[in-house]
């Protein structure tokens, strides 16, 4: 390979007897992917509450009331067939029954949402800077007889 134009990167000659080259440099190239960042575990759980609840309970009584006798005075009782004097009655009352049942009261669900950020990023690039030096300080191309960038 000794044909100047077939090596870009080497200096050359070109057809107007110009030398050339090619200056390279990096560039900066980011890419992402996804790496697992945390694991979630849902779990239900029965938790017991204590529920004060007032609930209104009946109940029979026996009352019984006092007639005063009219202005005839005693008046005589009817005749029954016992002999006891006794009246045997049954009172009620409503007794609390406490029973749980489990009901359905609410849905959850659950959904994965992708969080979109920016974020900056920086590296360093290489690049190629081509000086020219000169062996005269009078040449035009020349600044300070040093070199041009």
């Amino acid at each position: 390979m000794t044909d100047a134009q077939s090596v870009p990167d080497l200096p050359g000659v070109d057809d107007d007897s110009g030398v050339h080259l090619t200056r390279l440099e990096e560039r900066l190239s980011v890419s992402t992917f996804s790496v697992p960042r945390e694991r979630v575990r849902v779990k239900k759980v029965i938790v017991t509450e204590e529920r004060t609840v007032t609930v209104t309970v009946r109940r029979e009584e026996l009352r019984f009331t006092r007639e005063p006798l009219g202005e005839n005075g005693y008046q005589e009782r009817p005749k029954s067939t016992a002999e006891t004097r006794d009246l045997d009655i049954v009172l009620h009352e409503e007794q609390i029954v406490i029973a749980t049942e489990v009901v359905p009261v609410e849905r959850v669900r659950i959904r994965v949402n992708t969080l979109v950020d920016d974020v900056r990023v920086t590296g360093d690039v290489l690049k190629e800077r081509v000086d020219l030096v000169t062996s005269s300080s009078r040449d035009p191309r020349s600044v300070d007889g040093a070199h041009n960038s």
